[in-house]
């Protein structure tokens, strides 16, 4: 696919522009009759093309088939880092009962580390972390096992980070292969900004001054706020969840 290099024209993410179009269509939806009564330009022909180009650069920039593949990876990336904790509450055991053979807390084997990056879901410290909690038990796999350790929890370890790491290596992949897409179709999305800014150009002639409120549903830095502050939640939910 050959890759326009084009230069974006709006300062927000990709995959926040549809969401603040759909934001403003509502509101021009709501205002339609004062945007009428001041420019005939804000016709049927209008919002109907604008929506149109919205739902186009929603699907160009987080299709819907690969935003489901995106969180099931995702879902069970979590789910395999999860799982981890109970495997490092016995092998905090084990470290605790080896103190007299090597010198060595189950904070500075790795374990508590390695916690806290599940807890704040950072794939790439949890790997990270994995690599020094595994070379541990591998440097002292013959006190361990002589206090109960099984070589099966050396291996659930291994498994997990091999998992961590192809999962999160399907997920650069599937964004990799997203930005290629939508860099080829920027000016797509460039139109698209275009006709928001008309549209919140004319929204702040007509209620700056009159009507805050109205305002702020026109104004691109209080909408950029709003998409930032609901994707956040969303996000928190779905690390929760």
């Amino acid at each position: 696919m050959e890759v326009k290099n084009l230069s974006r024209i709006f300062s927000c993410k990709d995959e926040e522009l549809p969401v603040i179009c759909g934001l403003v269509s509502l509101s021009f939806r709501r205002d339609r009759a004062d945007f009428e009564a001041h420019s005939a330009l804000f016709n049927d022909e209008f919002i109907n093309g604008y929506d149109q180009l919205t739902n186009e650069v929603n699907e160009l920039v987080a299709p819907q088939a690969e935003s489901l593949l995106k969180q099931a990876i995702t879902k069970r990336m979590y789910e395999t880092m999860q799982g981890l904790i109970k495997p490092l509450d016995y092998l905090t055991d084990y470290v605790n009962k080896s103190d007299k053979e090597f010198p060595l807390t189950p904070a500075n084997f790795g374990i508590s580390g390695l916690k806290l990056k599940i807890r704040s879901v950072d794939p790439e410290a949890v790997i990270d972390r994995l690599n020094v909690v595994i070379q541990n038990i591998e440097n002292h796999k013959a006190a361990l096992m002589a206090k109960g350790m099984k070589e099966d929890l050396l291996k659930t370890f291994k498994d997990a980070k091999n998992e961590v790491y192809n999962l999160r290596l399907q997920q650069k992949q599937i964004i990799s292969n997203r930005q290629s897409v939508v860099q080829a179709n920027i000016d797509k999305l460039n139109k698209v900004y275009a006709q928001l800014k008309n549209i919140l150009g004319t929204g702040k002639a007509l209620y700056k001054g009159t009507d805050p409120v109205k305002l702020k549903d026109y104004t691109f830095s209080e909408l950029k706020r709003k998409v930032k502050l609901t994707t956040k939640a969303k996000n928190e939910k779905n690390t929760v969840a």
